[in-house]
Formats: C-alpha cells, structure tokens, sequence
C-alpha cells in the first residue's frame, strides 16, 4: 500500500477508511475488552451517549443514510421493522452481530445513541433509544419521541 504524505481533510480520511480492507479484530478488541474495562459498571451509559456524541459530528439528512452509516461504520445492518405514531423499533443484524451476540453481556447502546440523535436532527423531535437483546439471537433498538417535544434548530447553522 502506498504511504500518503499528505493531510487528509476530514472527509477524505473518511472515504479512505471506508475503501480500505481491514479485519475487525482490532475494533472488536478496543470495543468489548478495552473499553468496557476502561468504563466499568458505567459503559452501557457512556457508549450510548457517545453514540449521540458520534452522530452530532456526522449529521446525516435522512434514515437512508443513516442505515448507510451503519453499514460504514460495521454499527450492522439496520432496518425498521415496526413504526408507530411516537416509536419505531429496528432490527439490527449482521456477521458482526452474530459474533457480538456470542459474547457475554453484548452492549448495542453505542448504536442505540447514534440512531436516537440521528433521528432526533432528521425529524426536529426529541427522542431517546434503548437496545435489547433477545434470547441471545436478535438486536432490537427501540426508538421514541414525543412530537410536541420539538429540538430548538441552532439559528447559526
């Protein structure tokens, strides 16, 4: 592989990350053992609102490109599969899930916060998410929001 000499903006360095193959060990690796030692009893909390943290600095305009992101990011692949007045409720699945899910104690809530804030810039509604697992097979995300709770828009943006 050629050595780059150059700095990379920030969106460049993004599209060379997603064109380059890489095995996921190393991810897994800092994800499940690093920081939920690092975290302790508060990781579950703290990786849901850094999920939030992560979607602030890539906004994205709609839920395409959020199920997009997920895929860039090996989030999963991400598809709703129940939508109601104030809730939707999202499957989340993959190889990568499926090796998560064989861990103990799989934590979704990285994605749970990112999907929540994603969804809450994109539709101008509060809304908060939780993750579940079931029976060790499926990821469900469960997203809510009240539509008389709107988000006050930034007027500098």
């Amino acid at each position: 592989m050629k050595s780059l000499k150059k700095k990379l903006k920030p969106e460049e360095f993004n599209s060379a990350l997603i064109d380059t193959p890489v095995n996921l060990f190393g991810h897994e690796l800092i994800r499940t053992e690093l920081l939920t030692n690092l975290l302790g009893k508060d990781a579950e909390a703290i990786l849901y609102w850094a999920g939030k943290e992560l979607a602030r600095n890539h906004p994205l305009t709609s839920y395409e490109e959020v199920v997009q992101f997920f895929e860039q990011a090996s989030f999963g692949t991400l598809d709703r599969t129940k939508e109601k007045r104030s809730s939707s409720t999202y499957s989340l699945y993959g190889k990568l899930i499926d090796l998560r899910l064989s861990q103990k104690e799989p934590v979704f809530s990285l994605e749970a916060g990112f999907l929540a804030e994603q969804m809450q810039q994109i539709n101008g509604v509060y809304a908060e998410a939780y993750a579940e697992v079931i029976k060790n097979k499926t990821v469900l995300i469960t997203l809510k929001w009240d539509n008389k709770d709107l988000v006050e828009m930034n007027q500098n943006n």
